[in-house]
């Protein structure tokens, strides 16, 4: 077995981590490449000091200052985030980041177990980009005069909405992947390209594999809302 997760495995063996002013506490679910399938095989992130793109999906508690924790994280330690989505799941309790970042193995690892230490962390998984979906989106606004067919026309290549028409500008909404998103970019450059923005990468796992966490790791306190008398 991989060395690494050897290593990851025995230390959280227990199910515990020790935590902060000598309280244990659970650690969060680490999920693939952390462990082992039903025919003993490990699932491996990257061949080992080949930096590439990573997909990592999180999945944190619900509440303020948790992005800024969690970012807060990937700055101290010193990497980069090249993209970070994040939005409440099906379970308002919790939210779920999408980040990607360039990292070899060991780094995608360390990661993980940085992570772990944060409370407000449920789960975290790495996604394979041959096992997972994944897409970005667009929104362009270009300069439009008597070329707006044509424009229109150019949209419907990428299956792009317009989702704005006035007098001298289209907005155009376009999802899909990096390489097609920045095709897209690429072709209406020549057009005038007034401003765009640009979403960061989300991306679910295939199948039926789910990283569905139905209640926290921890008994939080209840939010009692005062009224006003």
């Amino acid at each position: 077995m991989n060395k690494v997760v050897d290593d990851v495995e025995a230390r959280y063996a227990t199910g515990k981590y020790p935590g902060q002013r000598g309280q244990n506490r659970v650690v969060p679910r680490l999920m693939s490449p952390l462990s082992v399938n039903s025919d003993g095989g490990v699932f491996y992130i990257k061949a080992r000091g080949i930096i590439m793109e990573q997909i990592l999906s999180i999945v944190v508690r619900n509440q303020p200052g948790v992005l800024m924790r969690v970012a807060g994280m990937f700055s101290r330690r010193g990497y980069n985030i090249d993209s970070l989505a994040v939005g409440t799941t099906q379970n308002p309790e919790f939210s779920r980041m999408t980040v990607t970042m360039e990292a070899d193995d060991a780094i995608i690892t360390q990661v993980c177990k940085q992570l772990a230490k944060l409370v407000e962390v449920e789960a975290v998984k790495v996604l394979s980009p041959k096992e997972s979906t994944r897409r970005s989106m667009t929104m362009v606004k270009v300069k439009a005069t008597n070329n707006r067919l044509e424009l229109l026309r150019l949209g419907d290549v990428f299956r792009a909405n317009a989702v704005d028409v006035s007098e001298d500008a289209l907005i155009f909404l376009a999802t899909g992947d990096e390489s097609k998103l920045n095709a897209f970019v690429d072709i209406l450059k020549p057009y005038g390209i007034l401003e765009m923005v640009q979403t960061g990468v989300v991306a679910l796992e295939r199948g039926t594999e789910a990283l569905n966490v139905t209640e926290s790791r921890f008994e939080w306190p209840v939010h009692v809302e005062h009224k006003m008398v």
